[in-house]
């Protein structure tokens, strides 16, 4: 093989293991997928002279490690630990990223602190660093670099977000959930006007809840789930239209307190309108030479999942807070929400009428509150509800029966003393044999326990499968330079690949 010629290579999902060679870096090579293999390292030295055109490396899915014997992070005689220095992998790449777009290395074995040399790389669009074990502070030139995508989740990050987002910020995405991040969330995220996904859960940050963030009009994913938040949630929005793109948001596990957001329900138009479910339409970030799929991790009660974030997926999972108040009838108008969680707060009051409206719903949690009054036989309508949890309230009357109904096991309704009716043992009297109609002395008052994700995400199987499938096709489609895609399996005629890249070039 005439490795000069070499212009994109891809050798993904392959049984390779081993160290990744030396030979492998040829300066005319524009795109390298090693990712889904075994490789454990990298044979060094790696070349430094910064003359290196590649575009895109994509090593994610594999054991890559650092302090290996190839590439030992401090020398022998040293007693500290690797998360002490910075990663030698990433130290080392750094020297071929230089006009590097997409650079990812995620779910790997890395250690070490993230090196600033990364900032160096001045026209990365999309840096996916995340499930590593990588340690220190978040470089804060990352925050005012012009990347599109920074994926640093699930690491052991700690400190402050950094403060530094600038004008023109050019952020797409941003997750660093899943580390031990502290402080606030910095105002400057204000900067990032295109900002589609913030994803900062399951960190250590101590902050009310960002109202500020309502005028990114963008925004279509926040997740800010197990933190310490704390304090009410403004009533009075100061954006004419706050949060009018958001059509997941995740406040669970904090400390918010007071009344549901009424105000910011009210403007949730993303979650309001129907779409055509048969068009899967993903939140991605696409540029002249790269396509990136974005996810988004839930949490089931035993596993976390990981699925495409369909712009169709509509979710609030406001549980295990302290809210209080009536639940706002007003949530009856948000007609594409798929999951609603209001689970582990005190709301009071009845279950509005208007969750009947909820045509798509497929899972709605309202166990451990103080909830009074019958279930509403509108419900029976939601022919797509396939997972309900009203238990640990104070309920009253016959269960609805029929429809969806029909399937819910006792376990959705324990721990409501005056509850009766299947699939209960206790009987409803004589009288109250035939179902009791609805109370309509219900006020219509203007209007999250982990997600029960396992009946959701069965719905979304399909879409997860093609979605991975055809993120994978865009990825490379979208990259001008492959279609000079090279796939080493079995042997190929020099001859055939020289004439077909000297076709191109015409």
């Amino acid at each position: 093989m005439n490795q000069k010629e070499m212009f994109s290579l891809d050798l993904s999902s392959n049984r390779i293991d081993g160290a990744i060679p030396k030979w492998i870096w040829q300066k005319n090579l524009l795109g390298l997928d090693l990712s889904n293999n075994s490789l454990t390292g990298l044979e060094l030295p790696l070349p430094n002279d910064h003359s290196f055109n590649i575009e895109l490396l994509d090593l994610h899915s594999n054991k890559i490690q650092d302090c290996l014997s190839m590439a030992p992070c401090f020398p022998q005689t040293f007693n500290q630990s690797c998360s002490e220095f910075v990663s030698p992998i990433l130290g080392n790449l750094t020297s071929l990223l230089s006009k590097a777009n997409l650079f990812s290395i995620s779910e790997n074995n890395l250690t070490g602190k993230i090196p600033f040399s990364l900032c160096n790389a001045s026209n990365l669009g999309i840096l996916d660093l995340s499930n590593n074990q990588l340690s220190g502070v978040i470089p804060t030139c990352l925050a005012s670099s012009n990347l599109g995508v920074l994926n640093l989740e699930n690491n052991k990050l700690h400190g402050p977000i950094p403060p530094t987002f600038k004008n023109g910020c050019s952020l797409q995405t941003l997750k660093l959930n899943k580390n031990m991040l502290q402080g606030e969330v910095p105002r400057s995220l204000c900067n990032c006007k295109e900002l589609k996904v913030l994803d900062i859960g399951d960190n250590q940050l101590n902050d009310t809840f960002p109202y500020w963030l309502e005028n990114l009009s963008e925004l279509q994913v926040l997740v800010i789930r197990s933190n310490k938040f704390g304090g009410p949630i403004a009533q009075l929005p100061q954006a004419d239209s706050p949060f009018l793109s958001l059509h997941v948001i995740d406040l669970s596990f904090n400390a918010f307190t007071g009344s549901l957001p009424l105000q910011y329900i009210l403007h949730w138009r993303a979650m309001m309108i129907v779409e055509n479910n048969s068009v899967l339409n993903y939140i991605s970030l696409s540029n002249s030479s790269s396509y990136y799929l974005d996810t988004l991790v839930v949490m089931d009660k035993v596993l976390y999942l990981k699925m495409p974030i369909l712009t169709t997926f509509s979710t609030i999972d406001l549980s295990n807070n302290n809210f209080k108040g009536e639940i706002p009838h007003a949530l009856g108008n948000l007609k594409a929400l798929i999951v609603l969680n209001l689970s582990g707060n005190s709301l009071t009051g009845q279950i509005p009428l208007s969750f009947g409206n909820l045509s798509k719903l497929e899972s709605l949690d309202l166990s451990r509150n103080q909830l009074s009054g019958e279930i509403p036989r509108q419900l029976t309508s939601l022919t797509f509800l396939s997972a309900l949890n009203v238990s640990y309230n104070n309920l009253v009357g016959g269960i609805p029966q029929g429809s969806q109904f029909d399937t819910f096991s006792n376990a959705s309704y324990e721990g409501n003393a005056e509850l009766c009716g299947l699939p209960l043992s206790r009987k409803c009297g004589v009288t109250n044999s035939a179902l009791p109609p609805a109370s309509t002395s219900q006020q219509d008052d203007d209007s999250t326990s982990l997600l029960d994700w396992k009946f959701v995400v069965a719905r979304y199987c399909s879409g997860l499968i093609i979605g991975l499938v055809a993120g994978q096709q865009l990825f490379w489609k979208n990259n001008r330079y492959f279609g000079y895609i090279l796939r080493i399996r079995g042997s190929k005629q020099r001859k055939g690949l020289k004439k077909k890249h000297h076709n191109r070039r015409k």
